[in-house]
């Protein structure tokens, strides 16, 4: 039997690994050894660290309460906002992340801490979800 219907807990967890050189440029991938390569070729100093996050599985409900907020009007025209869905998809399911602040605290998965995300690590993040949940609107 296919089971069709999605438990409250059910969750994903997604990886990445980031490392910042010395000028405060951030690289990312989902793989260390890739990310280790990548910068092996450029020859220059980093730091690395590896995170994980973990996501709510989205059931059909939580894809409805995410889509309801993503329309916008611009001097009378009506369209969706593509990149904030992506924004609302995470704050909406995001559990817990391994990010932490300057003192090395883990700071809470929430959205005062996300709108704080360096943008290449947010895209990384926002990419990772589209993956696991079906793209852009949620579905597949």
């Amino acid at each position: 039997m296919i089971n069709l219907l999605i438990n409250p807990d059910e969750e994903f967890t997604i990886n990445f690994v980031v490392a910042q050189d010395k000028r405060g440029k951030i690289y990312i991938d989902n793989n260390l050894s890739d990310l280790k390569q990548m910068l092996s070729t450029i020859g220059i100093e980093y730091e690395i660290e590896e995170h994980s996050a973990i996501f709510k599985k989205p059931n059909f409900k939580d894809i409805v309460d995410m889509t309801e907020t993503i329309y916008g009007s611009a001097e009378g025209n009506i369209g969706i906002n593509p990149i904030k869905n992506r924004y609302r998809k995470v704050i909406k399911l995001i559990k817990s992340w391994t990010i932490k602040d300057e003192q090395g605290k883990t700071v809470e998965a929430e959205e005062i801490n996300i709108d704080k995300l360096n943008p290449v690590v947010a895209q990384f993040i926002i990419d990772l979800v589209d993956a696991e949940t079906g793209g852009i609107m949620g579905i597949s």
